[in-house]
């Protein structure tokens, strides 16, 4: 099990993109690379309010999209923030000039949800959501909610850009 950092104490000089080299040839358009802290994995925690009403659903690029929105705390968005930092600094020592994005946009994160093929919620969640019930989890706006997520960093060879996307663990919402 990987440790558990505060989003709030996330130390962006302990980052690094594992396994990888950005200036090794690349036989895709895009790579996802685990950021790890101390040469390790990691899980951050914080946690926030819902903001969004229950899961949201949309399309994109032909599939539906589940997540969920979260506002965490003014220290756990700095935290976050620093991930970004640490992908704008590893660029620039690699003298690659691309834009990146943050996983926090406007003072919140979105969290996507995946499923697997028997249609279970791969984050854990102390309520039960159905994928084919989404109206039926009880998850509203400005719900509690406690997240465990993973990092990693993206690489778009084709756009030129990369960025810090987060793969939720686990929610645990007040009842």
């Amino acid at each position: 099990m990987s440790e558990i950092v505060a989003a709030k104490n996330i130390d962006s000089s302990k980052l690094s993109v594992h396994d990888f080299d950005i200036d090794s040839p690349k036989n895709e358009d895009m790579m996802f690379k685990d950021i790890y802290s101390d040469s390790h994995s990691f899980t951050i925690e914080f946690s926030g309010q819902v903001c969004t009403d229950g899961i949201s659903v949309a399309e994109f690029g032909g599939k539906k999209v589940l997540s969920i929105g979260v506002i965490p705390s003014d220290e756990d968005i700095e935290g976050l923030v620093r991930l970004k930092t640490y992908l704008d600094k590893y660029l620039c020592d690699n003298a690659v000039d691309w834009p990146t994005t943050s996983p926090v946009r406007n003072d919140r994160i979105y969290l996507k949800i995946l499923f697997n093929k028997f249609d279970k919620l791969r984050p854990l969640s102390n309520i039960p959501i159905d994928v084919k019930k989404l109206q039926n989890a009880k998850i509203t706006r400005g719900q509690n909610v406690t997240c465990k997520v993973r990092a990693a960093a993206y690489f778009n060879f084709e756009e030129k850009k990369a960025g810090v996307v987060t793969h939720p663990v686990s929610f645990v919402f007040d009842k």
